[in-house]
C-alpha cells in the first residue's frame, strides 16, 4: 500500500471535471485506489463517489492504492489532480 496526499487549491474544490479525470486516470489500473478526508473513504475509480466527498479549497485529500501497480497508479493519481484541480501534492511511499 502506498499513500499520497494533495490539497484542495482550486476555489471551486473538486467539481465535475477534476473528479473525472481522477476516476478515469484510477480505472487505468488494476489496483484499488480510495480517497479519503475528514474520516470519509470512496472508491477513487468513480466520479460520484469523489464528487460525494464535497472537498473544498484548502482541503486535504488522501490517496491510498493497493496491489500490483499501486506506485504507478499513486503517481498518475497525483500528477493528474495537480493539473486539474491546481493542488498542491504530497507523496509518501
Amino acid at each position: 500500500m502506498v499513500t499520497g496526499k494533495f490539497i484542495i487549491q482550486d476555489y471551486l474544490g473538486i467539481h465535475m471535471k477534476p473528479a473525472s479525470s481522477i476516476a478515469e486516470t484510477a480505472l487505468l489500473f488494476k489496483c484499488k485506489v480510495t480517497l479519503s478526508h475528514n474520516g470519509r473513504s470512496v472508491n477513487g475509480k468513480s466520479m460520484l463517489s469523489v464528487l460525494s466527498l464535497g472537498a473544498k479549497k484548502g482541503f486535504e485529500i488522501e490517496v491510498r492504492c493497493e496491489g500490483a501497480d499501486e506506485k504507478e497508479a499513486l503517481q498518475a493519481i497525483l500528477e493528474i489532480a495537480e493539473r486539474e484541480n491546481q493542488t498542491s501534492k504530497k507523496t509518501s511511499i
